[in-house]
């Protein structure tokens, strides 16, 4: 795994990137990416060490994972399918079932023009929102892939019903701040 390093451009990046949240469940575990323009000092130290929480939604195929970094930052989703990470990065989720294992969720902050890295950081996710992540990829994986249409359409339906990222909060099935 290439070294991702504050002040630097992410490895592998091809900029621009559009704003917004990318979460991924992969084999060493849950990561989170944040692109954005521009980020003044304060917002970087809510990133890097301010109050976060997080919550979990399924709607149908998808998995949305939700998150807030302090008042700077309001609750914003993106979307998951286990079925669009790459084959030999899926993680098994039968393996993050115990009931006390606390997923380690990885935080990278990026500039959307060049890449370049704002914040890193590592938040522990509480056990039961641990075990309903991996519940929710659990049964996700089970089920066939519907195809990208079908994914696609059933994300515009989801965001038709939720106007935005907080109305969701109401289908939460499971909460946590992070480092609690």
């Amino acid at each position: 795994m290439p070294l991702i390093e504050v002040g630097k451009p992410l490895p592998g990046a091809r900029p621009p990137y559009p704003e917004g949240g990318e979460f991924n469940l992969l084999d060493d575990g849950p990561e989170l990416k944040l692109r954005y323009a521009r980020l003044s000092k304060e917002e970087v130290r809510v990133l890097r060490r301010g109050e976060c929480e997080f919550a979990l939604v399924t709607d149908g195929p998808i998995v949305f994972f939700l998150y807030r970094f302090g008042r700077a930052f309001p609750w914003s989703d993106a979307p998951y399918s286990w079925h669009l990470v790459p084959a030999d990065r899926r993680p098994d989720p039968t393996v993050f079932t115990s009931a006390e294992q606390r997923h380690l969720l990885q935080v990278i902050a990026y500039d959307a023009a060049d890449a370049t890295v704002y914040a890193l950081r590592a938040v522990s996710l509480s056990p039961e929102f641990s075990r309903a992540l991996a519940q929710a990829v659990l049964t996700q994986s089970a089920a066939p892939w519907p195809g990208k249409e079908a994914y696609a359409q059933a994300q515009a339906d989801a965001y038709r019903r939720y106007p935005d990222s907080a109305s969701m909060l109401v289908a939460a099935v499971a909460r946590c701040r992070g480092g609690a």
